[in-house]
């Protein structure tokens, strides 16, 4: 398993899995973040911190794609420069709901995505 650094701040979950991430992985990731989202009053988003991560396992992939469907986040966003995993975001945005998918270069990119995002969705009563 994955050494994966997790945490919840402000409306965003964080998470920066360390190595490669497995089916296992992506269930531990999905349950912490589905916990956040039950607890939460108003819409998350998540950050995946994929920068050094160098392959996401098929069934990891469908796993992470679920997530998309959970009620209150906003977004599955992933923080990457690598061609190939920026290919593996892609493919997780078709497994998943439309639009609720998105690759970023910096995690600062991110993290202004995400604020916008939930403000956005809290103002309109989500």
């Amino acid at each position: 398993m994955t050494t994966m650094n997790m945490h919840f701040e402000n409306h965003i979950f964080y998470a920066r899995p360390s190595e490669n991430l497995s089916k296992t992985d992506a269930i531990a990731w999905v349950s912490a973040l589905r916990r956040y989202a039950e607890q939460s009053f108003s819409p998350i988003a998540a950050i995946l911190d994929a920068r050094d991560v160098q392959f996401i396992a098929a069934s990891a992939r469908v796993v992470i794609a679920e997530a998309t469907r959970m009620w209150r986040v906003q977004g599955l966003l992933f923080v990457t420069d690598d061609p190939t995993m920026l290919q593996t975001v892609r493919m997780i945005g078709v497994l998943g709901e439309p639009n609720a998918t998105h690759a970023f270069m910096t995690l600062e990119e991110a993290q202004h995505f995400a604020r916008r995002a939930t403000q956005q969705s809290a103002g309109r009563g989500a």
